[in-house]
């Protein structure tokens, strides 16, 4: 029996192109989807171990699938894990760090990283994307 069969059928939706995926657009693919995913957040999280430690100066992941739609219990929008927001958390556990500074620059808002650390004083968290009076995906990150 296939991985994909065992989960329940509520986590998955069917595809307009035939195909399985975890909300309206993201799809899921059985034999890479898990193993990239976690590969995206491992990678991620060594380079901010290495930038944190000193062992670099700065660095920039740039990693499939992405993760700044990812929310706290729900995939969307091509993101599984927020890598982002892992990462910060372990920066956190083993370097102690009191305040991190999340600067996205994409296209699109990254709305599970916002909803993640929205009330973490300890985490800012800056989007540079477009909105289009909210017509845009996701949808959110409107100007306050």
């Amino acid at each position: 029996m296939s991985k994909l069969a065992q989960l329940p059928l509520r986590s998955f939706v069917a595809l307009p192109c035939g195909g399985v995926g975890v909300d309206s657009d993201t799809t899921w693919n059985e034999q890479h989807t898990s193993s990239a995913a976690r590969m995206a957040v491992g990678c991620v999280i060594d380079l901010a171990f290495k930038a944190a430690s000193g062992e670099i100066r700065n660095g920039f992941a740039v990693v499939r699938p992405p993760g700044h739609h990812a929310e706290t219990s729900q995939a969307m929008g091509f993101c599984f894990f927020n890598s982002i927001a892992v990462a910060a958390k372990q920066l956190q556990l083993n370097f102690h760090l009191e305040k991190i500074l999340i600067v996205d620059w994409d296209v699109h808002h990254g709305n599970g990283t916002q909803q993640m650390f929205y009330d973490d004083p300890r985490i800012l968290y800056l989007s540079i994307h477009r909105h289009d009076d909210g017509n845009f995906f996701p949808g959110t990150g409107g100007p306050t």
